[in-house]
């Protein structure tokens, strides 16, 4: 068996793993707690992962030198106008627009990061390495947006379909990457690039205003972030 088709059934349990905040009822402040976690691995997961593998690939003049910054801007902008303008005209509470957010970006990112590793996986570069820094990686998406939907109050039952839907995304886009689309190169920047933007606004304009509007000491938030900065950074750089 390939590297390939062992990692789609990898990817459904990593995916399936994060679901933490399923465990129990977690009290309010707690779960404000763990989404400073979702917050770091969020933010660490760009300026680690995504931006430096961009960076890296990108060439250095072009027409499509900037074609990945203005995806990922287009990505930013997307939830931007999803969030501020569509659903709040909708009269949405404040936590369910985070989860719509965060849900909506995690899943673009998922099922573009499925599409590239159709190519990465079955290439010269596939070695378990490269998986385990994906798994690790999905795992802290699969946290970041169960943690968000139990802010919102969803049902188990709701959040489970969800969270299994959220897992069967990236092996999904991997089946398709391989038996229906045909690699280019560089079109894999594109939609790293597009993942960047969701994740940045998804954390910087979502969580972190979220995890800090209450009252109280902020020191176990804000030590939750370095936490989950920290997780990402130890995946990036021992990996």
């Amino acid at each position: 068996m390939s590297l390939s088709n062992q990692a789609i059934p990898l990817l459904i349990l990593a995916g399936l793993a994060g679901g933490l905040p399923l465990i129990r009822n977690w009290s309010h402040r707690v779960l404000h707690v763990l989404a400073s976690v979702a917050a770091g691995l969020l933010l660490a997961t760009v300026f680690l992962h995504l931006l430096p593998e961009l960076s890296a690939s990108m060439p250095d003049s072009g027409p499509g030198s900037r074609s990945p910054w203005i995806v990922g801007l287009s990505g930013f902008l997307v939830l931007f106008f999803i969030e501020k303008v569509w659903l709040e005209r909708k009269g949405e509470h404040a936590h369910q627009v985070v989860w719509y957010a965060c849900f909506t970006g995690l899943t673009v990112h998922a099922a573009v990061a499925g599409l590239a590793l159709a190519s990465v996986l079955d290439g010269e570069r596939a070695s378990w390495p490269v998986l385990a820094a994906i798994l690790l990686h999905k795992v802290g998406e699969s946290f970041s947006l169960a943690t968000v939907m139990r802010l919102a109050g969803l049902k188990i039952a709701k959040l489970v379909a969800y969270l299994a839907l959220f897992a069967l995304v990236t092996p999904a886009g991997m089946w398709v990457g391989r038996s229906v689309l045909e690699p280019t190169d560089g079109y894999h920047l594109l939609v790293e690039g597009f993942a960047c933007g969701t994740f940045l606004y998804v954390a910087a304009c979502d969580l972190l205003p979220e995890v800090f509007h209450g009252e109280g000491s902020r020191w176990p938030q804000g030590f939750g972030v370095l936490f989950g900065v920290a997780c990402v950074a130890v995946g990036e750089f021992l990996l």
